[in-house]
């Protein structure tokens, strides 16, 4: 952009307003947002101001544009006043914010202003409306705005204080009812304050009471459901009264996507009606019913094609471990030639390719839908630099004109897509779609597709095809038979040096981990603590005590790391990480006894510290959390929330103490189970999770996280050490239900796969709820010989998650680090080398998805840009899975009985 690079912070404008515009520049503090913190904001707050729990919030708008004049004006304003206020910290997050990036809630939010009562907050509105005058900004959905026209916004919330966290482990901002009670600072789609409050400035007449929109658009359209919504508008289903027929409505709203020749998403609209135009007729493209202008919003009437997006067709044959056959992919591919040339051919370059932009009709045939990006070649775009993260070309994000070789990357990236399952928009480093080999991707994929990918790709557009045509010619010489099954890996075939340097460097990128979770530290010197601050959205921003999401986690990840690599700075940090824990208090309305949400895993924690560090103090206050969490009601009976994990915990215990009481917390937590047992069939059980575990209540789920695989585990965990039969009944009815519902997974079917609960689609092969997860079951099973089919299921699940998973995400929960971890379980029960090359190949498909963080070493969660040092869902829970890649016949996998054992070669 011209006027301020994108990633440079608004924190030295601020500092220098706050040297001119305020008398006692030394009472405010400004505090920028860190190299961990990408999507931060700029804090400034006064020594003298002393803020309310919640109240009346004030937001000035912005687009990234026009930030810098809006920021110039608004400061002035803010510091006279005496105020706490918070800025998006850069050009960059603010981009995020107006695309939705963030949520829709926070389109718009530029400037956050916390008034001190309701007066002050009406006064303040009133300045800031006046200093801005004439400005524009983006309307913000969840606030009203101060009059017509205005930036400025007040809703009704929290003022950051307060929060509270749900039995499912998600952190939720609050606010106070009347009555004293913590209730969720709901940021809905609209404005709507809660029925309790004052509204102080409709009672100031200072706004205007929003109007209701008619269903009917035009008079004739009546828009029937929602299918999704966005920063710009919304897409209905409708139904066109005139004709009685279905129609699909595109909304653009009034204020919104604000451009800088003064228009806004509406001539964005408009713009791709015309494109539309004169494309038609082409049943492959969406025709065109209407335009229909109104006072909120401009719409898009558009026949309704019966067809699903391409991403909607992928996603299916992933959860089976399947790719789109490479005789399809060349077939499509070639379509999507034929559609480009034809857009190419109409004077226009389409520049927003990617999945769930191409329809896949009824006849397999598709079409393109979304072209309010395509414009001329070489005519500078009013989106510069629009499109999709990991489709567009290295030109097209940095804003150049457009050029049919943007269109040709964007197809490479599809093509990607369609033969490896790999999402481009979630690689955290768009610049890297190639760092990983196609094969290991997709061991079956055409060699000569493999060309015409890399081509496509190219850095430089110099180097790409010149045109579509010539992509449509490679791919017509593309021989989809050449592609066959790889046949199983034999031995250390992926170990490019030798194993001395294998492991080695395994090691190495651990440590490099470790270093990253000790730069992340918070420290409180006087206290002696460390924390974590998560950036995954359950923890809205706050630390907590969990292994999923939270403290406890990061604590559990560094301890192994202490144990194998023994760095003294390691060796502090975690030290004072498990000081924190002792000292936080617990963040909910009630107290959650949970090992992947609650105490049982923040007490795990400092079990495992304590036995790294050789310290009893540690292990005692372990052991006397043990006995606490024993009292504790139960309620939910899964391994992740529930009692399944709490009678794992107690195991734990029981491990390093020998106390009997131990081990009669565990055996209460095996007798709930088996009396809690669902009977599903003949001899076959579940456990419906109960209420109030949000979405999950209700259902009977079969993974290892929420379900009856992770259940059935800890009871053979419980078997084990008390031989008593009434838990491994338990187990077996639970792994009869699990084997009735197994579906065959692969191409060729020789894989299993399970769906997240009864009569569902097969679920994506995660730890969580796949065959990643379940695996581990059944591999407990056959290593007990308690179950007659356990090994050949153990076989097929391993199979599914070998050759079913490659196009994942890093984390443990929901990706790579979860399958290299039951690859690994295999490895060790078997000694098959086939499984340790196959965990190693995985490996090599984690390094390059790795961000760079000064010395430190990170991977991303499921969004790219989320960078959150957790333990299922971060980077935190990597460093254990590659020192287990470093030494793959000892190391357990994390949060086990074997990983605490006093006998375990990690016990210090």
């Amino acid at each position: 952009m011209s006027t301020r690079d994108r990633r440079s912070s608004y924190a030295d404008d601020i500092r220098l307003a706050r040297q001119q515009h305020t008398v006692d520049p030394d009472c405010w503090s400004v505090h920028a947002a860190g190299d961990l913190d990408p999507e931060g904001w700029v804090r400034v707050s006064h020594s003298g101001v002393v803020l309310p729990e919640q109240g009346w919030k004030l937001h000035v708008s912005a687009a990234v544009f026009t930030a810098p004049t809006v920021l110039r004006q608004v400061l002035p304003v803010l510091f006279r006043s005496l105020t706490v206020f918070k800025v998006a910290a850069s050009p960059e997050s603010l981009g995020r914010l107006n695309d939705g990036t963030r949520g829709l809630s926070q389109v718009g939010k530029f400037i956050t202003v916390y008034p001190v009562d309701d007066d002050h907050a009406v006064h303040l509105a009133a300045a800031l409306d006046t200093a801005t005058t004439g400005l524009r900004g983006p309307a913000i959905p969840s606030d009203r705005a101060f009059r017509t026209g205005s930036i400025v916004h007040s809703r009704y919330g929290g003022f950051g204080g307060l929060t509270f966290q749900t039995r499912t482990g998600e952190v939720v901002r609050a606010i106070r009812s009347p009555d004293g009670e913590l209730v969720p600072d709901l940021r809905r789609g609209s404005f709507s304050p809660p029925d309790w409050v004052t509204d102080p400035f409709h009672s100031a007449g200072a706004t205007e009471r929003p109007s209701s929109r008619s269903l009917v658009i035009g008079e004739r359209f009546l828009l029937t459901g929602l299918l999704r919504r966005s920063a710009r508008g919304c897409v209905y289903v409708a139904v066109d009264l005139e004709r009685n027929r279905p129609c699909v409505v595109k909304q653009a709203r009034a204020g919104s996507f604000q451009l800088p020749d003064g228009s806004d998403a509406r001539a964005l609209l408009r713009h791709e009606c015309d494109v539309l135009r004169a494309l038609a007729p082409d049943r492959r493209f969406p025709r065109i019913l209407d335009l229909v202008e109104e006072d909120d919003g401009c719409y898009l009437v558009m026949n309704d094609v019966a067809a699903k997006s391409l991403q909607d067709h992928v996603l299916p044959l992933r959860c089976r471990g399947r790719t789109v056959p490479m005789g399809q992919v060349v077939r499509w591919g070639r379509c999507l030639t034929a559609m480009l040339e034809q857009v190419h051919a109409a004077g226009f370059i389409y520049q927003d390719l990617k999945s769930t932009n191409v329809l896949v009709r009824p006849d397999d045939e598709l079409g393109l839908v979304d072209f309010e990006c395509a414009y001329p070649p070489d005519q500078s775009s009013v989106l510069p630099g629009a499109g999709t993260r990991g489709y567009v070309s290295p030109g097209q994000r940095a804003g150049e004109a457009p050029e049919i070789a943007d269109d040709i990357y964007g197809l490479g990236a599809l093509l990607l897509y369609l033969s490896t399952g790999v999402e481009p928009s979630l690689i955290a480093d768009p610049d890297r779609l190639l760092a990983r080999p196609l094969h290991l991707l997709n061991p079956a994929i055409a060699p000569e597709l493999v060309t015409v990918i890399h081509h496509c790709l190219a850095p430089d557009p110099v180097d790409r095809f010149r045109t579509v045509a010539a992509v449509d010619r490679a791919l017509a010489s593309v021989d989809a038979t050449s592609a066959r099954p790889a046949p199983p890996r034999q031995g250390h075939a992926l170990s490019y040096r030798s194993e001395d340097e294998v492991r080695t460097r395994y090691r190495r990128l651990a440590h490099r981990v470790g270093d990253t979770l000790c730069s992340a530290a918070r420290r409180d010197p006087e206290s002696g603590t460390a924390w974590w601050i998560s950036r995954h959205p359950l923890s809205a921003g706050v630390p907590t005590r969990d292994v999923n999401t939270g403290v406890a986690g990061t604590v559990l990840a560094l301890a192994e790391l202490v144990a194998d690599l023994e760095d003294p700075a390691h060796r502090e940090i975690l030290s004072a990480g498990a000081a924190w824990l002792l000292q936080s208090p617990p963040p909910g309305r009630e107290q959650l006894p949970g090992l992947y949400v609650g105490e049982a895993g923040t007490a795990a924690a400092v079990l495992r510290a304590g036995q790294v560090l050789a310290d009893p103090r540690l292990v005692g206050i372990a052991v006397d959390r043990g006995r606490w969490i024993a009292s504790l009601p139960h309620d939910s009976p899964d391994l992740f929330n529930g009692t399944a994990g709490r009678l794992r915990f107690h195991l734990l215990l029981w491990d390093e103490t020998g106390s009997i009481d131990h081990l009669t917390a565990a055996v209460a937590a095996g007798e709930r189970l088996v009396t809690t047992a669902c009977t599903v069939g003949t001899n076959e059980s579940c456990w419906p999770i109960p209420p109030g575990y949000g979405a999950l209540s209700g259902n009977a789920y079969l993974g290892y996280a929420h379900g009856a695989a992770g259940v059935a585990d800890a009871l053979l965990d419980l078997y084990e050490v008390t031989g008593e039969a009434r838990y491994l009944g338990a187990a077996r009815a639970a792994a009869h239900w699990l084997e009735r519902l197994a579906i065959p997974a692969l191409d060729d079917g020789s894989g299993l796969n399970w769906p997240s609960r009864a009569g569902a689609e097969p679920a994506a092969p995660y730890w969580c709820h796949g065959a990643a997860g379940i695996g581990r079951f059944w591999l407990h099973a056959a290593r007990l010989d308690v179950l007659e089919n356990a090994r050949d299921i153990a076989r097929r699940s391993v199979l599914t998650t070998a050759r079913g998973s490659r196009w994942a995400g890093p984390t443990l929960c929901h990706g790579l680090s979860g399958s290299i971890e039951l690859l690994l379980d295999a490895y060790q029960d078997d000694l098959d080398m086939s499984h340790l090359a196959e965990a190693r190949s995985f490996g090599r498909l984690l390094e390059p998805l790795a961000v760079e963080i000064g010395a430190g070493l990170a991977w991303s969660s499921e969004s790219p840009y989320v960078i959150s040092p957790d333990y299922n869902v971060g980077y935190a829970g990597l460093a254990d899975v590659l020192l287990r890649l470093a030494e793959p016949e000892k190391r357990p996998h994390g949060l086990g009985r074997a990983a605490f054992r006093p006998g375990n070669r990690c016990h210090q």
